[in-house]
């Protein structure tokens, strides 16, 4: 998923998986579990591209199923409830820039995270 909000402030450019139940998270917990390599590619990607997933949605305990990972290297990821990348853009790229570049360049520093999602799901 990528989102656009604009408003009279900016806006901001988001992509990744927003807010998932419980049964649609698990093959994404699962993945990063069984293909570690694949999730840290992930985080290298965004971070290449100057983002990282958004701690906002996130539990405070470890999910149902996951208790036996508590102390695993991505035991604060397998806590999200939505695996988000965003960026709050100021006003002037709307105004002065061009908005389709910034849409653009953040679908490109997501893809990975993104292909990551959807491989999972089809699993």
């Amino acid at each position: 998923m990528l989102y656009v909000h604009l408003d009279t402030s900016g806006g901001l450019i988001a992509c990744g998986f927003y807010q998932l139940k419980a049964a649609a998270l698990a093959p994404l917990r699962d993945r990063m579990l069984d293909e570690p390599q694949e999730f840290a590619q992930v985080l290298q990607d965004l971070a290449a591209a100057g983002f990282s997933l958004s701690p906002d949605d996130k539990l405070t305990k470890m999910p149902r199923g996951y208790e036996a990972y508590s102390e695993h290297e991505y035991a604060d990821y397998l806590k999200l409830k939505s695996l988000v990348a965003m960026v709050d853009l100021p006003r002037s790229v709307w105004l002065e820039g061009d908005p389709v570049d910034h849409i653009v360049a953040q679908a490109l520093g997501c893809a990975s995270l993104l292909e990551f999602g959807r491989a999972a799901q089809v699993q």
